[in-house]
């Protein structure tokens, strides 16, 4: 604890803040705290952000720079009569169809070439395929056909488009120029395609590492007449992370983090252990300084007659009590020396009594301005000793100062102006408190000779 001064203003007597013991909070713990909860929001967001955002997309429309051209069934393999042909407005890319019926299977394709063979394009990460199209004709339901085909040179010829490997979706148009959206994962590799070309096994699965060219096409069952397909919009999206990939680096960050956590926890936990046996050390050296001059102290009573005061077995008693109480959190211990100027003079123009009452009004001055946990003692003659728990050099100069100041706002006994000198020193953790006090004598001497009535404060290296 520390010296607690009572000031008053206007008549009202307040008491500053005290200082206190304690352990401090524990900044590391804060810390820690503070950033489990920012790795929490940011993993959080991370996810919102994989989940809502992280989109890349691929758009194919009137507007794209892929090579576009119709194909229909008068190829030498079909000999059909359908005639397909290519048609523009603005970013709609249309395809007319005049179905004819010489082929057995008639048809009409838009082929869209996306990258050149071998290399082609990887939509094998897309998820989704979004299809915004209008196709009518003379059929009650218009049927559509969109073919993804993958190059792979075990079973694709560069300059044959038909042996690339055909992945397709069919469906049922229901509402003109709506939007469809469908998971890549439903598009299938065309079982007559695997039939037509005889591919093993192994090949028989879905590819799309190399993907070439997008078909869309007529559906099957046509009759005879126009038919004609509007494309507004395709786009397939995939994320630029999948969710899986995501979620595992954020695992890996959270274990990365856990791990620094108990690397740092447990250095901690190593530097209080050291603390800890350190702080035993200087207490036990404390104990062993007191210990080793306490005969002669004891031989003292502990309380001064004429003031009440503590005296120096008292003082020593006081000490070792908070020594008990506190532990290492006693230090650093202000000692505070303050001496009477002039008091020979006092005694001498005035008389004995006089001087006793200035010392006893002086004592009550001391008394009454300090905390319960200071100690204050009459050293010897006009001599006071105060020591201040857990307070600083400079605090306890603060604390002289009111003290001094104090003193010259007092009443004195035969209208005598009393003044005080203080000397001030600050007692270490391990240390003689005698030195200590010593110091703080040869401070109060240094006011003496600086012209009385003032504070110095004596530090240490």
């Amino acid at each position: 604890m520390d010296c607690v001064d009572l000031n008053v203003d206007n008549g009202v007597m307040r008491e500053p803040s005290k200082r206190h013991f304690g352990v401090v909070a524990d900044r590391g713990q804060r810390t820690a705290s503070f950033w489990l909860l920012a790795l929490v929001l940011m993993s959080i967001c991370a996810l919102m952000w994989n989940s809502l955002g992280m989109n890349q997309t691929l758009v194919i429309d009137g507007g794209s720079d892929y090579p576009v051209r119709a194909i229909d069934d008068r190829d030498p393999g079909n000999h059909g009569s359908s005639v397909a042909s290519l048609e523009r407005h603005g970013r709609t890319l249309g395809l007319q169809c005049e179905v004819g019926m010489a082929a057995p299977y008639p048809f009409c394709s838009m082929h869209i070439t996306l990258a050149q063979a071998p290399d082609g394009i990887d939509l094998s990460q897309f998820s989704v395929m979004r299809i915004q199209l209008n196709a009518t004709g003379p059929e009650p339901l218009q049927e559509v056909r969109v073919a993804l085909g993958n190059f792979n040179p075990a079973y694709s010829k560069p300059d044959n488009i038909e042996t690339l490997k055909n992945h397709e979706l069919v469906y049922i148009q229901q509402t003109a120029n709506s939007v469809i959206e469908v998971p890549m994962d439903r598009m299938s590799v065309a079982s007559w395609w695997i039939e037509e070309h005889n591919v093993p096994l192994r090949y028989a699965g879905t590819e799309l590492q190399h993907v070439v060219a997008m078909d869309i096409e007529t559906g099957a069952n046509l009759r005879a007449g126009p038919h004609r397909i509007l494309v507004d919009r395709i786009e397939l999206e995939r994320k630029w992370v999948s969710p899986a990939a995501f979620r595992l680096g954020l695992l890996l960050v959270w274990l990365g983090a856990a791990s620094v956590f108990v690397a740092i926890e447990l250095a901690r936990h190593k530097r209080q252990l050291r603390e800890s046996r350190r702080q035993q050390q200087v207490l036990a050296q404390t104990i062993t300084s007191l210990n080793a001059r306490s005969e002669s102290l004891e031989m003292l009573a502990r309380t001064d007659a004429a003031t009440g005061l503590l005296n120096r077995a008292g003082l020593k008693l006081g000490l070792e009590q908070l020594l008990v109480q506190f532990g290492i959190n006693l230090f650093p211990t202000a000692v505070i020396f303050a001496d009477i100027d002039h008091f020979k003079r006092i005694n001498d123009s005035l008389g004995h009594a006089a001087g006793d009452a200035v010392i006893a009004q002086v004592a009550t001055h001391l008394r009454n301005h300090v905390t319960h946990d200071d100690l204050v003692a009459r050293w010897g003659g006009e001599e006071f000793l105060l020591l201040c728990p857990g307070t600083s050099g400079e605090e306890a100069r603060r604390i002289a100062e009111r003290l001094r100041q104090g003193m010259e706002r007092q009443h004195w006994p035969n209208d005598v102006d009393v003044t005080c000198s203080f000397g001030i020193a600050v007692l270490k953790a391990g240390e003689d408190w005698l030195k200590a006090i010593q110091r703080a004598d040869a401070a109060m001497y240094q006011a003496k000779q600086a012209g009385r009535n003032r504070v110095v404060l004596v530090q240490i290296s």
